[in-house]
């Protein structure tokens, strides 16, 4: 009598418990861009947003290429004082907007759009 009453409540606390664990939904890539964004655009808008893009991607990346020069001297008096370094891992979007860049030319390729 006694195992089967601990059988039984064994039973119900893992029905119980098996009830709690739900998943959750993956968390989205911030730099994920849909190709759905520029479904409805002609080659002649398709064009601009490229260029648009590629103005920004070369405006971050030289942004970029003075943040490393100064995280670089930073670092270097960092070490040399004894004090830690921790490397600063942005990219100031950089990957969101070559993402952004290859679903337009993907698209403006779907769209038989010739430079």
């Amino acid at each position: 009598m006694k195992i089967a009453n601990i059988a039984l409540i064994s039973v119900a606390c893992a029905a119980i418990l098996s009830g709690c664990s739900t998943q959750t939904a993956p968390v989205p890539d911030p730099n994920y861009v849909s190709p759905a964004t520029y479904d409805g655009y002609n080659c002649r808008q398709i064009k601009a947003e490229q260029a648009l893009v590629g103005s920004k991607i070369a405006q971050a990346s030289q942004s970029g290429a003075q943040n490393q020069i100064l995280n670089t001297a930073l670092q270097a008096f960092a070490i040399s004082n004894g004090y830690g370094w921790q490397q600063d891992q942005s990219d100031n979007g950089l990957t969101r907007l070559r993402n952004e860049q290859d679903v337009l030319d993907e698209t403006a390729i779907k769209h038989q759009c010739i430079s």
